[in-house]
């Protein structure tokens, strides 16, 4: 399975349900330079965890983490 960055894998959610960037920044009330800026911050692991909750769920999807101790 191929590794993705969670730019990657937002932009394919918003592929999959027809959301253009301008669209998702509509629904979060930004500028469009803002969530193309902050989608290639993800490409390179710099945004925030909140930031993804956020746009993942103006996509209409939730994430999930899960931090387990390894035995």
């Amino acid at each position: 399975m191929q590794n993705l960055t969670a730019g990657e894998s937002l932009r394919m959610l918003m592929k999959r349900e027809g959301i253009k960037q301008l669209e998702l920044a509509e629904k979060l009330n930004l500028d469009k330079r803002t969530v193309s800026h902050t989608i290639r911050l993800f490409d390179t692991n710099k945004g925030t965890i909140k930031t993804l909750v956020e746009y993942a769920e103006a996509v209409g999807y939730e994430l999930e983490f899960k931090i387990k101790k390894k035995e």
